[in-house]
């Protein structure tokens, strides 16, 4: 396999190191970090959770050649697409195992990346054609996926893809990016948009109503990146503060609030990706000066965010508030249940 640069961000292995920190914005609120490294690699990577606690990413070798990963009990299963050149990246995985993702290829002999599903053993190509680079991010339990496309005018567009068809997302007032990251069983897509001053933010896309939600932002950021979204309408979030330092956030889809956090062994770089229905939250970690990406699991252990008391596993009774909401709540697309707390 030939070695490239990574097409997306950077891409479990091992779990070791259990720590404790608690949220940033929340004192009250205590996670609970796994580290998950591939033994004797540069690199670990970890993108996407299902509710079996499969995880996806990637990993780099010591040679620097990468490799897709899938991480189910204990057991790591390289995924590396055979139209690839180098550099299978899997994002995300559903619940019955299904893996979504993106490869490195060459376009009009350009490097480019192209999307990607893997499914009973089988890699099929997903996504629009035409684009100059796709990739694949969420997919939910019916094999809706949603991911991202650059035409030929560099411009970023959204796409989900079902059996009707592709539809492609363009957030109103987008500054030509918007790109999908995740979807739950109701149909409800997270965005990634780009705005006219430049900067990174969030919202949802309702694909019952056809209905774009209004800015969803971690509160005191400077750019939001929304990623993905779980059954109850929980997100999980990384931003950056004005230094350019990044953390976690964790949005309660019941109330709209927010948690934030970093992993303590990356306090100024931690980027989580994944969630699923327990609110097991994966992601990845950087030291303060380092090079290479480690993976975490992260577990609210206990505590209270904004109305919700919090009890691990993603259990919830009332309790007090406690950090700041957001101004956008967020209602499930099909069965439009309120998700306001009593």
């Amino acid at each position: 396999m030939k070695k490239c640069k990574p097409g997306f961000w950077a891409l479990a292995a091992v779990l070791a190191l259990a720590c404790l920190a608690a949220a940033q914005d929340g004192p009250d609120v205590t996670f609970k970090f796994k580290k998950i490294a591939v033994p004797k690699t540069e690199q670990t990577s970890i993108y996407g959770i299902n509710n079996s606690g499969a995880m996806v990413g990637y990993y780099m070798d010591k040679t620097g050649t990468i490799h897709g990963l899938l991480l189910l009990n204990g057991e790591v299963t390289n995924i590396d697409d055979p139209n690839g050149v180098c550099c299978t990246e899997p994002i995300n995985v559903s619940s019955n195992g299904t893996i979504v993702g993106n490869y490195g290829t060459f376009i009009e002999g350009n490097q480019a990346i192209a999307s990607f599903v893997y499914q009973n053993g089988q890699f099929s190509d997903v996504g629009p054609t035409g684009c100059l680079n796709s990739a694949a991010a969420g997919i939910n339990d019916s094999g809706e996926i949603v991911g991202w496309c650059t035409d030929s005018s560099d411009v970023v567009h959204g796409y989900l893809q079902n059996s009707e068809g592709i539809t492609f997302l363009d957030y109103p007032g987008a500054n030509d990016f918007t790109l999908a990251w995740g979807i739950n069983n109701a149909g409800l897509v997270t965005l990634q948009w780009i705005d006219s001053n430049g900067n990174y933010e969030g919202a949802t896309y309702n694909s019952a109503t056809q209905e774009y939600s209004g800015p969803i932002n971690v509160p005191g950021a400077a750019q939001t990146y929304i990623h993905s979204i779980n059954n109850e309408n929980d997100i999980a979030f990384s931003w950056y503060d004005a230094s350019g330092n990044s953390y976690g956030a964790l949005q309660i889809g019941a109330t709209g609030d927010f948690c934030t956090f970093s992993d303590p062994h990356g306090p100024d770089y931690t980027r989580p990706d994944g969630i699923n229905d327990s609110v097991d939250i994966v992601g990845r970690w950087e030291k303060t000066g380092g090079k290479y990406e480690r993976g975490f699991e992260a577990t609210i252990k206990k505590g209270t965010c904004g109305d919700l008391q919090l009890m691990g596993k993603g259990s919830a009774t009332t309790g007090e508030a406690g950090v700041t909401k957001s101004s956008q709540r967020i209602q499930s697309p099909r069965s439009q249940r309120s998700l306001s707390a009593n």
